[in-house]
């Protein structure tokens, strides 16, 4: 389906492509809709030259005039790129660095800069799309956009950011119950986000992760379980989670009471070669159920891939976490510096680079896992 934007088209598509899919496998689905932050967008003009931006997510809105300054160049933003200059003027910083998106605003809203404009590293035709919460307008451009500013960093520019409305998202959530029927047994979940970024196709990110969930579904269906399975393939994930933690913290406390495990699937099966580990993030990075039995069963099943227990956020098992539901995020990443595939959040997250062998590889892991928690005891 291309690239799946929160609260877009596709996205709608994606979801019912699933609901639909889950339905022919018998199992009880539910729809989760719920309100998106403000959407807006940025206009960036120089002299009578309009240069295409992102707004940042969570960046504030200005009035109808925005922002007109002249540029500050920054560097990558550490405290001391900063100097009195930077005062009433749109710091110009370039991503990277070592610094977060958020410390670069931070750092240029605390240097009373009006504005800021993080201009991406790597060679790509769409503006930088980013999160960070500003009190001041946060825009994202191009790499050739950045360095050509930086040249001119004197110049007067305009920003601005505007509402252009609320848009929706949704959660799935498919149940299957115990072969005895409770309504009171314990719960276990996996989990997948279906929206991807802007700009990327998002066949890794996530569909991956979502195509592994759908044939774990299509797996378990059949399978007597003694424990409630739900599967919630959510919404939102790249704009911070939104859709796990809207499911999350819907939950009664009496379903979080019996809730012992999430296997959350996200970028299951790059095709990158030195992406040979299988990380297991927790976001305190200590061992629980959903890590102990993915471990059992790789020596079952003989994993080919080395398993990494690791801390790590920045995944829908996040918002199960804070709920206090043990929870892992399965996902591939090279041992030792623990990097992302390279086409990650841009152009080249396109099937090509999507590992049928490593997408099995995961299934048969997280299936046998799951299986080995739900499965009906004897």
């Amino acid at each position: 389906m291309g690239p799946r934007v929160t609260g877009t088209q596709a996205e709608k598509d994606a979801f019912k492509m699933i609901a639909d899919r889950l339905n022919e496998y018998g199992y009880k689905v539910e729809r989760q809709e719920f309100d998106l932050p403000e959407k807006k967008e940025s206009v960036f003009t120089l002299g009578d030259s309009l240069i295409a931006s992102a707004v940042a997510n969570n960046s504030v809105a200005t009035d109808a005039n925005g922002v007109t300054a002249p540029l500050y160049f920054a560097e990558f933003g550490e405290e001391s790129d900063f100097k009195p200059e930077a005062v009433g003027k749109i710091a110009l910083i370039a991503r990277g660095g070592g610094v977060t998106f958020q410390d670069k605003v931070n750092r240029a809203q605390n240097a009373g800069a009006v504005g800021v404009i993080i201009y991406d590293n790597a060679e790509k035709e769409t503006p930088l799309s980013y999160s960070a919460t500003s009190t001041i307008p946060a825009l994202g451009i191009t790499k050739a956009q950045g360095e050509a500013l930086k040249e001119n960093s004197t110049d007067n520019v305009n920003i601005k950011v505007n509402v252009l409305g609320k848009e929706t998202s949704e959660n799935i959530i498919a149940t299957k119950y115990p072969a005895n029927g409770s309504k009171n047994s314990e719960i276990v979940y996996i989990s997948a986000h279906v929206d991807s970024v802007p700009g990327a196709p998002g066949a890794n990110d996530n569909a991956a992760g979502t195509a592994a969930a759908l044939e774990l579904a299509r797996v378990l269906k059949d399978q007597p379980l003694d424990k409630e399975l739900r599967i919630a393939f959510v919404g939102a994930e790249e704009i911070g989670l939104v859709g796990a933690r809207v499911y999350a913290q819907s939950l009664s406390a009496g379903d979080v009471s019996r809730s012992i495990a999430n296997f959350n699937m996200d970028m299951v099966a790059t095709a990158w070669e030195p992406a040979t580990a299988i990380y297991t993030n927790t976001v305190d990075g200590k061992p629980n159920l959903v890590t102990e039995s993915a471990n059992k069963v790789a020596k079952i099943i003989g994993t080919p891939s080395e398993l990494v227990l690791f801390k790590r956020g920045s995944s829908d098992h996040v918002a199960f976490h804070e709920v206090d539901i043990a929870a892992a995020n399965f996902i591939r990443r090279e041992p030792g510096t623990h990097n992302l595939e390279p086409y990650y959040h841009n152009e080249t997250d396109v099937m090509e680079h999507v590992s049928k062998d490593r997408l099995k590889e995961m299934i048969d892991l997280v299936g046998g896992a799951v299986y080995s928690v739900v499965r009906q005891q004897k």
